[in-house]
């Protein structure tokens, strides 16, 4: 099973949380670019868990 980490992203008008693959570069699971480090919160983002739950 794949790890993910949470994140911010840039220019995300809803300052949702979303996912992206550990190692994978600066894009999350939805095709946003991350901005920083990975947080603590809960993934917002519907597409983003969409993804991880195999749901796409």
């Amino acid at each position: 099973m794949e790890s993910f980490e949470k994140v911010k992203a840039l220019n995300d008008f809803y300052d949702d949380v979303h996912c992206r693959r550990q190692g994978s570069g600066d894009t999350t699971l939805c095709g946003l670019k991350t901005a920083g480090r990975p947080v603590d919160r809960e993934v917002t983002c519907l597409r983003c868990r969409e993804f991880t739950s195999g749901n796409f």
